[in-house]
């Protein structure tokens, strides 16, 4: 069956808007809030001709809760033939989104088994944009079965939506396995990092390709009533037999953790929902949104604008613009784009290429000729040259 779909915006005419071929369903997600809209449909027939339409049908959908905050302190840096842009993340009232602080251990551990200094010339992974400790990671950690690895943190009342938790696997770099899994618990814990009754929040399974995993939580959101702790477990699954040579298998994802003399976050293994303190900082990303966040909208990227109009797109927080003439002024704008739509404009910033004095034939300073004493090369004029 075919269906072509039909909608009024307002007061103005009926438009075809779509032809679908599902089942006799069908989601609008072109709307504007508080703008009514009708709909009919009609059949496309073993003909090719049209049926009659439909009755018609009318709603009028809210406006996002959220505001669609804009960039802030929008900065404009000159250089020769090019204009540097950086600005602040959206954030509601000024604060800043995702500021999470862990909680701190002072103690330090010997090393356990299964643990091995990571390779110098293994690449470390770089810090990254949510919630997960220090870029000095330098041991590996074998998976033991059944044993979960665990890092705690801490987070502020109030509800928050569970986007992903990731990690970097060294099971590839190791042993040459190209997919590992592994569960992953997401859990509300007591001050000792201990599961409480009835506090699991989600489990997933993570699937790594030896070097990175990652699961993304579809609309899950967990409510704190006051500030504490949530524990992410990560259980790893897959046997790649004993690696480190002690009699026991060992399992994959692989793990990495800094060296334990500045850790930053409690952290240790998990059996049965017992946690077993520790001091090193397991290399886990965790990503989630507070309602302070969620107010801005669900962000998609960065629109960049001049004078002509859009000139790219981004997700970081600056841009580089090229291929400028120097001496003219450039202004720009940039918006955050969301799901719900579009923010509006950040500040206006403007700067002037300038090219450094100096450079160009018109203003360099007149060549002065030397005088030749070599009468071996008679034809050869020596000078300096002045700018």
């Amino acid at each position: 069956l075919v269906w072509n779909i039909y909608r009024q915006t307002g007061t103005d005419a009926f438009v075809l808007m779509d032809t679908t071929m599902t089942d006799p369903e069908y989601l609008d997600s072109t709307v504007t809030g508080d703008v009514e809209y009708c709909y009919y449909v009609t059949e496309i027939l073993a003909d090719e001709s049209e049926s009659d339409s439909s009755n018609h049908a009318c709603a009028t959908p809210e406006s996002p809760e959220a505001d669609l905050c804009p960039p802030t302190n929008l900065v404009a840096e000159a250089g020769v033939s090019e204009v540097f842009l950086m600005w602040d993340t959206p954030a509601p009232s000024g604060e800043t989104a995702n500021a999470l602080v862990n909680p701190q251990l002072s103690n330090s551990a010997d090393m356990l088994i299964g643990q091995e200094r990571l390779l110098e010339s293994v690449d470390r992974p770089t810090q990254r944009a949510c919630w997960n400790y220090n870029e000095s990671w330098s041991y590996l950690w074998f998976g033991a079965e059944g044993i979960g690895r665990a890092s705690i943190f801490w987070f502020d009342e109030g509800e928050w939506l569970l986007e992903s938790v990731a990690v970097f696997d060294y099971s590839n770099t190791y042993v040459g396995l190209t997919e590992a899994s592994a569960t992953v618990d997401v859990v509300h814990v007591d001050e000792n990092g201990n599961s409480v009754e009835g506090g699991l929040i989600t489990t997933g399974t993570l699937t790594t390709d030896g070097a990175y995993g990652e699961i993304v939580f579809d609309e899950t959101f967990f409510d704190m009533a006051e500030a504490g702790f949530v524990k992410v477990v990560v259980t790893s699954l897959t046997n790649a037999g004993d690696v480190n040579g002690d009699g026991v298998d060992d399992f994959a994802p692989f793990l990495l953790s800094d060296d334990g003399s500045t850790p930053s976050g409690m952290t240790g293994t998990d059996d049965a929902g017992t946690f077993t303190g520790g001091d090193y900082n397991w290399d886990l990303e965790l990503c989630a949104l507070s309602e302070e966040d969620l107010a801005c909208g669900t962000f998609s990227h960065y629109n960049v604008y001049g004078a002509a109009g859009l000139i790219d797109t981004t997700t970081f927080e600056d841009y580089l613009v090229e291929g400028l003439t120097n001496g003219e002024t450039y202004c720009f704008t940039v918006t955050a784009e969301y799901d719900e739509g579009e923010s509006v404009a950040s500040n206006e910033a403007c700067a002037t290429p300038e090219a450094p004095v100096g450079t160009t034939c018109a203003e360099a300073e007149p060549a002065v000729a030397g005088t030749n004493f070599s009468p071996q090369q008679p034809y050869w004029a020596y000078y300096d040259a002045t700018m």
